[in-house]
């Protein structure tokens, strides 16, 4: 037999074409690694994804709390964000920059300011969640909008306890 294949070592998956697997077989098969594997690609594609709206990741999340938790203070946001008072301090200062929000004093409490999104700001978390949606059916092409919102309600129940766990802390 006279192949030239004879005298080259036995092929590998590494020689061979890219794998069409999103992630090795060792991480899918693990929920837990899945799981902080897809976070990962989220964090890192989201926001490319969100620059049409003009918003980053954070800008994001600000706007979404601020307009569906609606909190009283700009440490109550720190808290829902999940990040210390001075980072949320920083992206509320950047949003109302932009004219996303706007800081206006609480009449229940002068000495308080409350963070308020503009018609500005619901535009633009209107047009992120649009992005966001569509950026989250490129990462997860495999599953159906239907999939999706199953999997959205399997994990918001899963995950209620770290709501609880950050009102306790």
């Amino acid at each position: 037999m006279n192949d030239s294949t004879a005298d080259r070592p036995p092929s590998t998956a590494a020689d061979s074409e890219p794998d069409s697997r999103a992630f090795a077989a060792g991480i899918a098969s693990r929920p837990s690694l899945l799981l902080a594997r897809i976070g990962t690609a989220l964090e890192a594609a989201g926001d490319d994804w969100l620059a049409p709206s003009g918003l980053n990741g954070r800008d994001y999340a600000v706007l979404a709390i601020l307009t569906t938790d609606a909190p009283g203070t700009q440490q109550e946001l720190a808290r829902l964000l999940g990040k210390a008072p001075g980072i949320a301090v920083i992206a509320v200062d950047r949003l109302q920059e932009a004219g996303l929000v706007e800081r206006r004093r609480d009449p229940a409490d002068r000495r308080r300011s409350r963070v308020v999104v503009t018609p500005a700001g619901r535009r633009a978390l209107h047009k992120a969640d649009l992005l966001a949606d569509d950026g989250l059916s490129q990462l997860l092409p495999g599953l159906t909008v239907r999939e999706r919102d199953v999997l959205y309600g399997l994990l918001s129940r899963g995950a209620s306890h770290l709501a609880e766990e950050a009102s306790d802390g």
